[in-house]
């Protein structure tokens, strides 16, 4: 079984659609969404923003594709982008008050608190091409996963700075470090949601977007590249089941 995780039902909408024999049920407080697709078993995991993804959740997927959203970091990747992790960091409310608040820029990542994520050639080769065909770009680089939402332009500079990162989420170092535990591979693929100059509002209670009009209308974009993604790397995964090599955490 392939495992898919979420923040919320609203990122991952048009591919729940295209399951069929699909159950929904409520486990370790998380909603999943179990279906076929393809002729493919797949787990739909809605882990809330910034949460843990339960071990319970996991129980027989053989693999994890862990998406959403993410805000952009670097200028030139816009809404719709796919960005690929092969280093996933953390960064703190400490850290994240040393970088943002700071009238300085505050020196560089050294490397503490990181997953080294090593991707196989063939998955990032048929990621490329499906890029390729459906003119997208796609991003392969570090990402960070911070403790709130990194909500301006200059907030997000700053972390970029700090970082060497492309892209910024809430979820997938706490996903990657919780499949490890239990000896789960982890794929990290999101679509960029809002760019490096849009204004990010609070998440708090879901993806409302009070107020940020420009950014709901974002929304189909981003959600069109997952599920693009997730149609063509889910079949490709049942194949090969695994990812890449190990993945380490360095303390």
């Amino acid at each position: 079984m392939i495992g898919i995780l979420v923040s919320l039902k609203k990122e991952i909408e048009p591919f729940l659609e295209a399951l069929t024999d699909v159950h929904r049920r409520r486990v370790a407080g998380c909603t999943l969404w179990e279906g076929s697709f393809k002729d493919v078993s797949v787990r739909v995991v809605v882990t809330g923003i910034g949460k843990d993804v339960p071990a319970l959740t996991l129980d027989g997927c053989g693999v994890v594709v862990s998406t959403g959203f993410c805000g952009a970091l670097r200028p030139d990747m816009t809404c719709g982008d796919l960005v690929l992790s092969n280093e996933v960091a953390f960064a703190g409310e400490e850290i994240l008050r040393k970088i943002t608040s700071s009238s300085e820029a505050a020196g560089r990542f050294e490397g503490t608190g990181l997953f080294r994520l090593s991707i196989s050639g063939h998955v990032r080769e048929h990621l490329s091409r499906l890029a390729r065909q459906r003119d997208l770009s796609l991003h392969v680089g570090r990402s960070v996963t911070c403790a709130r939402v990194i909500r301006s332009e200059a907030e997000k500079r700053r972390l970029e700075h700090y970082f060497d990162a492309h892209a910024v989420d809430m979820e997938d170092f706490l996903r990657i470090g919780r499949a490890r535990r239990i000896g789960i591979e982890v794929l990290c693929v999101r679509a960029v949601f809002d760019e490096i100059k849009d204004t990010v509002p609070s998440f708090r209670g879901g993806l409302h977007l009070r107020g940020a009009s420009s950014l709901l209308r974002k929304i189909p974009s981003a959600q069109k590249s997952i599920s693009l993604m997730l149609n063509e790397i889910v079949p490709f995964l049942v194949d090969t089941m695994e990812i890449g090599g190990e993945c380490s955490i360095l303390k």
